[in-house]
This record gives C-alpha cells, structure tokens and sequence, in this order.
C-alpha cells in the first residue's frame, strides 16, 4: 500500500499512476483539494501563479510537472 504524503490515504500499487504520482506521493484528491484552495495556502495549478520561466515553477517545485500540466490542461483534475 502507497500512502498520499498529505491525506495519509492508502492506494494499492494498481493504483499508483492512475489516483496518486509516484513521483511525488500526492494523490489527485489532495491535487484537486490544492488548486481549489487559496493561492496564500498553496499555488498549485493556478494560472495566475505558474510562471513557467520562474526557477520556483522551473526547478524548484516538487509538483512542477503536474502544476504544468493542470495548467496547461494536459491534466484534468475533479472538482
């Protein structure tokens, strides 16, 4: 079992992939949770806020590839 690194829920490994990022353990559920949430508590997925040529965005981020992906609409999340 693979546990989302914020909810703390537990996935199968058929899972993984499809509900929660390997890379970095966050599931969707936590993901669409966090572009729901004001950008003052977390600025995943916001338009408004990806910069792709900023380092944060660029480099620094761990959810850099998703939030690209959100926000580019590569990635639909629920919600």
């Amino acid at each position: 079992m693979f546990p989302c690194i914020l909810c703390g829920t537990l996935y199968t490994p058929e899972d993984v992939g499809e509900l929660v990022l390997i890379t970095t353990g966050v599931c969707l559920i936590c993901y669409a949770a966090g572009r729901a949430a004001p950008s003052s508590q977390w600025c995943f997925g916001k338009p408004e806020k990806y910069d792709a040529d900023a380092v944060e965005c660029r480099e620094l981020c761990p959810d850099r590839k998703i939030c690209n992906w959100v926000v580019t609409g590569k990635v639909k999340l629920a919600g």
